[in-house]
């Protein structure tokens, strides 16, 4: 084996995903960053996708997809509202079967792909990454949508298979490996942070708080980002006779005010664009976004590259981005608006305290979360898992 700490390691990698990753629009620039980060760490990194099935794969798979959808809505009086359908999970698999046939892979890295891997038949080891499971994803987020039971048995079983056929499992938080080793018997499980989605050098001026305090928030959507509490938190502060203003980014909030300046979307691909989410990052004195629910957050470790301090919500995955009292502030779910306007009060007033946190961000960044140490931890993962070995 080669030198780690200077050469790339020899092992061929197989880059599983149903989606292009040198498309930086795949999965919001992640799929790119993990195969410019593994192409980085290892000699050969082949990628796999995109998924493009023939004419009679595609006409076959989505007549099988549409006949499940009629029983199901006369069945269950209900829409599917899942992708996890066993018949677009065999197409998928089928299709990287072909693919393996003519390469030598030693090795599958598989993220978020259960999908592509439930039915997958091969004697190569994979690892599989996510930022969470079916399960985990639908009580998270979307049982106050309710699906069905049958929906749900199906989307359990996909995921079901993709970890019992992956060699490893990597989750990007301990919430999320958790849930697999209680509910799925994932029995080789790690833990890898993702890093901070930014092309350009990220240099750091140190920080220290000013006469405007700027709040950032960014998110695509308003209410699940916790925007009515940013919201009402910066009028409060308002009223109190602070000197705050608000800036939103990726979405149109309900309300206006003058203090609030609203970007509507900001599209990482454009260079102009880039630079203007820079800008924002660099203005700003606080990172809010009191998430109502969050598998991880990218923005997080963003935030951290600035040296921002984070207010947010002790939510999902965030506490492995975000920790409490040290980079940033972490409230529990119940939390109101006062609660918020109780501890940005608390950083503001205290210079000491907010460069300490800032500072602290910034180390976490450099040290976990950046793309390079994915890369070199994924490495790692990726070597113990072509020797066949679990945990």
């Amino acid at each position: 084996m080669k030198n780690q700490n200077s050469l790339k390691s020899n092992l061929r990698i197989g880059f599983i995903t149903a989606l292009d990753p040198e498309d930086k629009r795949s999965w919001s620039g992640i799929y790119y960053r993990m195969y410019q980060s593994l192409n980085e760490q290892f000699e050969e990194v082949n990628a796999l996708g995109p998924i493009r099935l023939n004419l009679v794969e595609t006409v076959r798979m989505n007549l099988s997809i549409l006949l499940f959808k009629v029983y199901h809505f006369f069945r269950y009086g209900s829409k599917v509202k899942s992708i996890h359908l066993s018949a677009r999970s065999k197409a998928y698999s089928r299709f990287f079967e072909r693919k393996l046939e003519y390469l030598n892979i030693d090795v599958l890295f598989a993220p978020v792909a259960s999908l592509e891997i439930a039915y997958l038949r091969t004697n190569i080891p994979i690892c599989y990454f996510s930022d969470t499971t079916f399960g985990q994803l639908w009580s998270y987020y979307h049982d106050e949508e309710g699906i069905s039971s049958l929906v749900k048995k199906l989307g359990n079983r996909i995921e079901q298979l993709a970890i019992d056929n992956s060699t490893s499992q990597v989750f990007s938080s301990e919430w999320a490996a958790q849930y697999a080793v209680d509910f799925y018997g994932a029995n080789s499980v790690f833990v890898t942070q993702l890093g901070a989605n930014m092309d350009h050098d990220l240099s750091f001026n140190p920080r220290s708080l000013k006469d405007q305090i700027n709040l950032l928030f960014i998110g695509v959507d308003w209410n699940r980002k916790g925007g009515t509490i940013v919201y009402q938190t910066f009028k409060s502060l308002l009223d109190k006779g602070y000197k705050v203003s608000l800036n939103v980014c990726g979405c149109i909030p309900p309300n206006e005010h003058p203090n609030m300046k609203v970007i509507p979307f900001l599209d990482k691909n454009v260079e102009e664009d880039v630079k203007r989410m820079r800008q924002l990052y660099e203005e700003a004195d606080i990172y809010f976004m009191p998430t109502r629910a969050e598998t991880y957050g990218i923005v997080f470790c963003e935030a951290a590259a600035f040296g921002l301090p984070v207010v947010s919500t002790n939510t999902g995955g965030v506490s492995s981005i975000v920790e409490d009292g040290k980079t940033g502030f972490l409230l529990p779910h119940y939390a109101v608006y006062n609660d918020y306007v109780e501890i940005i009060e608390r950083l503001i007033s205290n210079e000491e305290l907010y460069i300490e946190l800032s500072l602290n961000a910034r180390r976490k960044f450099e040290s976990q979360l950046n793309w390079s140490s994915w890369g070199k931890e994924t490495r790692m993962i990726l070597e113990h898992t072509a020797k066949g070995l679990t945990r």
